[in-house]
């Protein structure tokens, strides 16, 4: 395969951490693209550490309504180009309604009543927000359960299982020859 294209939709990337690069390019601590395009849609990516927690390196990358905060011991979170709109970005990117608000997140990394994550995402109708676990107003919530995807979400409090997959440390590589990923699970 010469390329791919990959859609994360309503996907936490959290807890991630590149301990050193192992290599001659510095590639993100939760989502790399070597080649191929990259839609993020609705996605949290937070607490990952050692490089930013997206790096492009030549593909094409489009992410909205979506956060990236308190990642790279709270550098840069993104590297190279990527279009970014309607999104909570620390240290700020440019784009259409985006903006650098600590997002207010929860332990399991969700934001929290009053968050200025709420309804601040894409004020498209088919971008609303399923309830639950949507926030506020029917307008998108930026982050992971946010948008008409944000109902696929299992509650871990309401079902009383814990994690239902944990990836402790990770790196997903959407490369020219293939998609690749890198974990060691609890």
């Amino acid at each position: 395969m010469e390329s791919g294209s990959m859609v994360l939709s309503n996907t936490l990337v959290a807890d991630s951490w590149m301990s050193a690069p192992r290599w001659p390019d510095v590639r993100g601590s939760g989502v790399y693209v070597q080649a191929g395009s990259l839609d993020a849609v609705n996605c949290t990516l937070t607490h990952n550490q050692g490089a930013r927690a997206l790096q492009n390196a030549s593909g094409t990358v489009a992410v909205r309504n979506s956060i990236l905060y308190f990642n790279n011991s709270d550098t840069a979170q993104i590297g190279g180009i990527v279009q970014v709109t309607y999104s909570d970005v620390q240290g700020s990117w440019e784009g259409e309604g985006n903006r650098d608000y600590n997002p207010a997140l929860d332990v399991g990394y969700c934001i929290i009543p009053g968050s200025p994550a709420m309804d601040a995402g894409e004020g498209s109708p088919a971008a609303n927000d399923a309830f639950p676990p949507g926030l506020g107003a029917s307008r998108n919530d930026m982050g992971h359960k946010g948008g008409p995807g944000g109902a696929l979400w299992i509650d871990p409090v309401s079902t009383g299982t814990r994690d239902v997959f944990r990836v402790e440390t990770g790196q997903l590589i959407l490369g020219p020859a293939a998609m690749t990923f890198h974990w060691n699970t609890l």
